[in-house]
């Protein structure tokens, strides 16, 4: 009976160590089944889009371009990336194509569109099957010359 206490305990043990090292993002998942690449690989469109602690009308335009419910991203498994968005108002449909790849601790997802020389950095906050959250800080300078910040969060789920 002791020697059975014991390895029950030496299990439960290990079972906690390996399970609470196996979540990779602050909100999950514990464990998956799938790589991430076949995780990130699918269309995605904007479930919730947060600016600065606010949240955004998916269906409300910014800036004269299409909403939020109106964006694609499709990703594929070969690290390749096509925005795509549908008409709006004036505003006629289209789409760019880029690449994505993960940082080396796969903490980060890295986006970039063929006219785009630098890479766009989103720290990954959840990556399940379906479902994946990104935060985006950005860094603008305006035409006064004032630096601002924005903490973007996206929450993007299959189409």
């Amino acid at each position: 009976m002791r020697k059975l206490v014991k390895v029950l305990f030496v299990l439960v043990i290990l079972g906690t160590v390996v399970f609470t090292s196996c979540k990779k993002y602050p909100e999950g998942p514990l464990v998956s089944l799938r790589t991430k690449t076949a995780r990130v690989a699918n269309i995605w469109k904007f479930e919730k889009v947060t600016i600065n602690g606010t949240d955004q009308n998916l269906a409300t335009s910014y800036w004269g371009l299409p909403p939020w419910d109106k964006w694609f991203w499709e990703m594929t498994k070969d690290n390749k990336v096509t925005h795509t968005w549908e008409a709006y108002s004036l505003f006629p449909a289209g789409s760019e194509n880029g690449e994505w790849k993960f940082n080396d601790n796969k903490e980060k997802l890295l986006m970039k569109m063929n006219d785009e020389t630098e890479w766009t950095e989103f720290e990954i906050l959840k990556l399940k099957e379906g479902e994946i959250w990104l935060k985006e800080s950005t860094t603008d300078t305006l035409y006064s010359g004032a630096i601002v910040t924005y903490a973007s969060e996206y929450h993007l789920i299959t189409k």
